[in-house]
């Protein structure tokens, strides 16, 4: 994760993440068919990212219209409604910019764990007071989503919940016009882990699971807002698949946060391995209880994944001793796809919270870093104990 300023975002585990459709949040992510919500690679444990929001209105997040990255099954209280509720809520309502009202349009209420409740504005979400939310709008016809009253123009507007009612308004525009522009922007761009410049790759910038620009490198993701946790999702393509970001960042979810004391521009690079099919192996690794329960997974449908958070692994390529690749258990990374005949070195993360590596499975070995000759498509399970 990244953080252009001082205040960063949080992390949990053991969650629901939201995963990317198109991809697709991984996580263990954010939001795809990826994962979450959401963020850049670390070396230990499981991960999602908790949202970090304020009911403030800011200035802007350039946008093309909403995406759903996926669903989760969340637990909530949350009902919606014309009338005011007796309790904590979020009221949404949409016009259009020469203060027409626009009723009928679709919003969403989310949280870190995924959807809460959907309705058509006007509308009261019932929420918890104290909680962090997301909510989203959606376009229709001649009904364009433009900004936020007060000049946010990120469809997916941060609200902490609070004791009363938290009143949102969205403005519309009969036809596409560009947001407020904002000085805060990501530049990312690809190329071989050779250096040799790749152009052409797609890339996804998302909010808490849902897909606010998408382009293809080199490309500027531009009229970006502080204080948001954006996700810049990278995609394999043909025989090019993705290893990390600036070599560092093996996670293919890049979480950015801008702060308002920090810098306003970011340079991302997307480093990509050429693997012709005649010469490619997967390798894919699973982690699980003695019992079998399997710990980090994904579930497809017609038009969501949903994922649940794993542990992290890394892999390193022969001839060095530095990782190039990494995922969470059950994430949209795996299987990877990589060179047959190659020798690496997959490494589990310890432990995370109460779990704790114990060996793997085929050869009970307990050291948590095993090299692997790959001749064929390769399956290996890590088993991970309770403390």
């Amino acid at each position: 994760m990244r953080v252009c300023g001082r205040s960063a975002i949080g992390t949990a585990a053991w969650v629901t993440a939201v995963v990317v459709i198109v991809v697709i949040v991984a996580v263990g992510f954010v939001l795809v068919v990826g994962l979450p919500t959401h963020g850049a690679s670390t070396t230990t444990g499981a991960k999602t990212t908790s949202l970090t929001t304020t009911s403030s209105l800011g200035s802007s997040t350039s946008s093309t219209h909403a995406t759903k990255s996926s669903t989760s099954t969340a637990a909530s209280s949350s009902t919606t409604g014309s009338s005011t509720p007796s309790g904590p809520s979020v009221y949404v309502a949409a016009q259009f910019s020469n203060g027409t009202a626009s009723p009928g349009v679709f919003t969403e209420l989310a949280n870190s764990a995924g959807e809460v409740a959907t309705g058509y504005t006007p509308v009261f979400f019932s929420v918890q007071s104290g909680e962090n939310y997301t909510v989203i709008v959606s376009d229709s016809s001649n009904h364009y989503f433009n900004q936020w009253q007060g000049g946010f123009s990120s469809r997916a507007v941060p609200v902490k919940a609070n004791g009363t009612t938290v009143k949102l308004t969205a403005i519309f525009t009969p036809t596409p016009q560009s947001p407020p522009a904002t000085a805060y922007s990501i530049s990312v761009s690809s190329s071989l882990l050779n250096g040799t410049s790749d152009p052409g790759q797609l890339m996804q910038v998302m909010v808490d699971g849902y897909t606010i620009q998408t382009g293809y490198t080199p490309t500027t993701f531009a009229d970006l807002e502080p204080g948001l946790p954006y996700q810049v999702v990278a995609y394999s393509s043909g025989s090019l698949y993705f290893r990390n970001f600036g070599g560092t960042d093996l996670n293919r979810y890049d979480t950015v946060t801008f702060n308002d004391t920090g810098a306003k521009t970011l340079s991302l690079a997307g480093n990509y391995q050429y693997v012709p099919s005649s010469e490619a192996a997967e390798l894919n690794v699973i982690a699980e209880l003695p019992n079998g329960t399997v710990i980090g997974t994904t579930i497809n449908s017609t038009d969501t994944v949903q994922q649940t958070a794993g542990l992290w692994l890394t892999i390193t390529p022969p001839g060095t001793s530095t990782p190039f690749t990494g995922s969470y258990t059950g994430g949209d990374s795996l299987p990877f796809v990589l060179v047959s005949g190659d020798t690496y070195t997959v490494t589990m993360t310890l432990g995370y919270g109460n779990l704790k590596f114990a060996y793997w499975l085929d050869n009970h070995s307990t050291d948590n870093a095993r090299s692997v000759l790959l001749s064929s498509n390769t399956t290996l399970t890590a088993v991970y104990e309770e403390t």
